[in-house]
């Protein structure tokens, strides 16, 4: 990347949102005085029917704006795009006896996530024109299938970048070039989220580092004298207001869905003026999403945090076990990180260990259903059940679960990719993206439980009349902590073998025991074993709900999970 001649605030060619916050973010430098806050208005306000003008700087938007949405963008998938593919296959099975869980239809995406900031660092002509290259460039390629779908997207981004662009105008932001003061970068990050938003108001996106990009060009004006701190307070209030609104028109319902990530190494004094701002105006609940990478959390950035928590403000903290990716990653609204502008994450299931042990177990057959997932092997002898045939029969036949549960997920894939339309979004991605498998496992800590009792023969088992486990009651509450990690082995090396859809890589996520943050969580501490799940890239999840926050703060910090999501009894 050439980044000669580059000065705080002005873009230059071939300088991506990336280079330009690492060159000229300005961190964390103390407190700030007392802010004001001037907007009044009712939870109730609408975003789409703003006719009172209370906004200083950006422009309010009319009715006619819910318009823009075109029918043709929802293409979301459902069970029945593929149930011919499934209806006489072990696939099926796998979902009737529930091996497999499929998220809910809210959760069932790939997270096609725009690096927001692009358009106003470079405004929409500049994107055009690289498309157009992109196109020039694979007409210099074999024509396959694959270059055929990426010529047909290319054209599509370029004539949704040129719609957005006549979109922007008629509501007075020329978003054509780039942005020059802050005022036009919130006006510019606003109408990019909005026109993201309604592209396909069904999939979530979260904004990421918008309000560090903005913090460059905060400083620059107050520096210059073109804003001072009060006016720069009003600015960052108003973005949040309706970026907060714009959650009441999406079609996704997700606790976490159109988050603000922020990363402690890059916290800034706009990151204090956007807590103030979530402080102030409570009632727009806008999640939170801290990304910590550094050994240093600022005190007055920290007491904001402790204050939304006290308040019930949806709150998440998560660290990347992967430390040379620790500058680059976001977090989607499933808690799971991507490096942000490369990847497309994908999210579709998560497999259910405990049911495959049991029927692992068995030889191949689900006592509950009589299903046979395979050929039925010989089913370990239930009245000479101990550890190493115990374990050795699970890992065998996690060769084959697993085999099959990656295929699962890369049919989700091929028909994600073929039909969902995000042409506006991809417009602002690598045009080579790596697609991001998240390959999940749940219900490890009752499979843990399970083997530690076997291994300390402290257990009882209830059969069926023809022998088959139906059940392995435990009678101690031991966890033995090589076992999680022999477990972790298993499932690590079995997923390493796999191919994912077009050489994606991918991201083991283990649940202690509901996948994915489901409702009907039980919240606790300390589920899985933080040891035996954290000595390679593996993330390990685990939910808090406590009064003490500083508490669990401080332990999670110095723990080995990725992620802790809290909430106050």
């Amino acid at each position: 990347m050439d980044n000669r001649g580059f000065i705080p605030g002005v873009w230059e060619e071939e300088i991506n949102v990336t280079d330009f916050l690492n060159l000229n973010s300005k961190k964390w430098s103390g407190p700030i005085k007392k802010q004001v806050h001037e907007l009044f208005f009712d939870e109730e306000y609408d975003v789409l029917k703003d006719e009172n003008e209370i906004f200083t700087f950006l422009v309010p938007l009319q009715q006619e704006i819910s318009m823009v949405y075109n029918k043709k963008h929802v293409l979301y998938l459902g069970e029945k795009t593929y149930s011919n593919y499934t209806e006489t296959s072990d696939r099926k099975k796998f979902l009737e006896i529930g091996l497999i869980s499929p998220e809910k239809e809210e959760e069932k995406w790939a997270f096609v996530q725009p690096e927001l900031c692009t358009v106003p660092l470079y405004g929409t002509k500049e994107i055009v024109r690289t498309l157009k290259q992109y196109v020039k460039d694979l007409d210099k390629q074999f024509q396959t299938q694959e270059w055929t779908h990426r010529k047909i997207s290319h054209h599509r981004s370029i004539k949704a970048i040129q719609e957005y662009e006549e979109f922007a105008l008629k509501h007075g932001v020329n978003v054509r070039k780039p942005c020059t003061s802050a005022v036009e970068v919130a006006n510019s990050l606003w109408m990019t989220s909005l026109y993201s938003l309604l592209e396909n108001p069904e999939v979530s996106f979260s904004f990421h580092s918008i309000f560090s990009f903005l913090d460059i060009f905060i400083e620059k004006d107050i520096q210059k004298k073109r804003l001072k701190e009060r006016e720069a307070q009003l600015l960052v209030d108003e973005l949040y207001c309706k970026l907060a609104a714009l959650r009441g028109i999406a079609k996704c319902s997700g606790i976490f869905d159109f988050s603000v990530t922020m990363a402690s190494s890059k916290l800034n004094k706009t990151s204090y003026r956007l807590l103030e701002s979530a402080l102030e105006y409570k009632y727009f609940k806008i999640p939170f999403q801290l990304i910590f990478n550094t050994e240093e959390f600022p005190k007055e950035i920290y007491e904001k945090v402790e204050e939304l928590f006290n308040i019930n403000h949806p709150i998440s903290i998560s660290q990347s076990l992967r430390k040379r990716d620790a500058n680059n990653l976001s977090l989607t609204s499933a808690h799971t990180f991507f490096r942000n502008f490369e990847d497309i994450t994908m999210n579709f299931a998560s497999f259910d260990l405990q049911k495959a042990f049991m029927v692992a177990l068995n030889g191949g057959k689900d006592v509950g259903t009589n299903s046979n997932v395979q050929q039925v092997t010989k089913a370990l002898d239930s009245k000479q059940l101990d550890f190493d045939s115990a374990l050795m029969q699970f890992e065998m036949f996690l060769k084959y679960y697993i085999t099959l549960y990656t295929e699962y997920i890369n049919t989700y894939a091929y028909y994600f990719d073929m039909f969902h339309d995000f042409p506006f979004r991809q417009s602002m991605i690598s045009s080579y993206p790596y697609y991001l498998m998240n390959v999940a496992y749940h219900n490890v800590s009752p499979v843990v439980n399970l083997l530690t009792a076997i291994y300390e023969e402290a257990f009882e088992l209830k059969t069926n009349k023809k022998g088959y486990i139906e059940e392995i009651v435990p009678l101690t509450n031991n966890r033995e902590e090589f076992i999680g990690a022999k477990l972790n082995e298993i499932i690590h090396n079995e997923t390493k073998r796999m191919l994912f859809y077009k050489n994606g890589h991918y991201n083991i996520l283990f649940f202690a025991e509901c996948p994915f943050f489901k409702k009907e969580d039980k919240f606790d501490t300390h589920l899985l074993s933080p040891m035996s799940f954290s000595k390679t890239s593996f993330s390990g999840f685990q939910l808090v709900d406590e009064n003490d926050f500083e508490k669990f703060f401080n332990e999670f910090i110095s723990s080995n999970y990725t992620h802790i999501r809290i909430r106050k009894k």
